[in-house]
């Protein structure tokens, strides 16, 4: 067994997966599973009988990462599922000859300067479950993970992408630090959070590029100076109109809805309940009288929980290396745009949703989050692509 360093998220170790008691088993649904190269070769050693079944579900592909994907039958379950909806690698062979993906989802190592940080991903019903009803602030803590071969890295963050300072890991560190901060600061409303989020990033997004070698103190200056403005209330005053300065583009919010309807994707069977919810068409302009109904849904389900809209962000700051997101390379204000997209796509189906049930529902806003996060966060484009 190998005993690998590692920081994660205080909910990390909690999480245990529901199996096939799952509503929707990421081994029913129609994903591809890559198989790596490592675990393909393990199975060369096999008894004929187990080998001759796993092979017969896998597939090399050429136009692939892993160079090998599991197949699935006609209704896009894993063909390696038994009867009893579990998986035979598993429970005849043992956990340790499981691919990488199957093996570690929903669980993603990123490798962070010379640290390895783990978090568990948003997409996985039970995972979203754990992190979003958290009412406790999430909290980072060193650890290790025990398991039979290396840790699957497949993402670095590349701070240099972003910054000319001769470690920009340290400047990384400082803004994700108070980006983390400023999101879990509970004496400001989630809206204020955001919009005190957005002034960082502004600001640090110059000295980002123009920060001199192994000079640092610009970005030094400016994380000090916010965070004894935050630690003073200073920005207290600004509460009561913090909604409605950070009212959603809604052109894209409902793009994003009639994209996807064009799709089989699961997350149709949420924005059905939106468009109920706030009786409306995607491809209509938005009713009279929509942003008041918006907000007042707000106000009466989610103004009093919004513990759980913070959980999700801070989930996508920590998983995407935010500031320095994985997704757009070139500019860390792209990347807040990106995130308060993913904030309002959220807030606007979980309030529609709550419309149309007449109340509040636990279950069905992990499911929710959960489809959203297959849907965009697994995406190779974000909201700059979609404009």
């Amino acid at each position: 067994m190998i005993e690998t360093p590692v920081i994660k998220a205080d909910h990390f170790d909690k999480f245990m997966c529901t199996m096939n008691l799952c509503k929707e088993n990421c081994c029913d649904i129609n994903w591809n599973i890559g198989v790596d190269e490592e675990t393909y070769k393990m199975y060369e050693n096999l008894p004929d009988d187990i080998k001759e079944k796993i092979y017969d579900s896998i597939k090399v592909v050429s136009n692939n990462p892993f160079g090998a994907v599991i197949t699935k039958d006609d209704k896009g379950k894993c063909k390696l599922i038994n009867d009893a909806g579990l998986c035979i690698i598993h429970a005849e062979i043992g956990e340790e000859y499981l691919c990488n993906t199957c093996r570690f989802y929903p669980r993603r190592p990123v490798k962070v300067a010379d640290e390895i940080e783990v978090y568990l991903e948003l997409s996985c019903e039970a995972a979203a479950d754990l992190i979003l009803f958290n009412e406790e602030k999430i909290t980072l803590e060193p650890g290790t993970i025990t398991s039979h071969r290396k840790l699957p890295i497949r993402r670095t963050l590349a701070a240099s992408s972003y910054c000319n300072a001769a470690d920009p890991n340290i400047v990384f560190h400082l803004l994700r630090s108070l980006s983390l901060y400023i999101i879990q600061s509970r004496q400001y409303n989630i809206h204020l959070r955001l919009l005190i989020l957005g002034l960082l990033i502004k600001q640090a997004a110059d000295l980002v590029k123009s920060c001199p070698s192994g000079n640092y103190s610009q970005i030094e200056h400016l994380v000090k100076t916010m965070f004894e403005k935050i630690e003073s209330g200073y920005y207290l005053d600004f509460s009561s109109k913090a909604m409605d300065t950070l009212e959603p583009n809604m052109d894209l919010v409902l793009g994003f809805f009639k994209e996807i309807e064009k799709s089989e994707n699961v997350i149709n069977r949420c924005s059905e309940q939106v468009s109920k919810g706030f009786n409306i068409d995607f491809h209509e302009k938005l009713p009279e009288g929509f942003h008041k109904k918006y907000n007042e849904g707000y106000i009466t389900y989610l103004s009093d929980k919004e513990y759980i809209l913070e959980n999700y962000i801070v989930t996508a700051v920590l998983s995407d290396g935010f500031p320095f997101n994985f997704r757009y390379r070139d500019s860390i204000m792209k990347n807040y745009t990106d995130l308060l997209f993913k904030f309002n796509l959220i807030k606007f189906m979980l309030v529609g949703i709550y419309l149309n049930n007449k109340g509040f529902d636990r279950w069905k806003t992990a499911e929710c989050v959960s489809y959203l996060s297959r849907t965009y966060d697994h995406s190779v484009k974000g909201v700059l692509d979609m404009e």
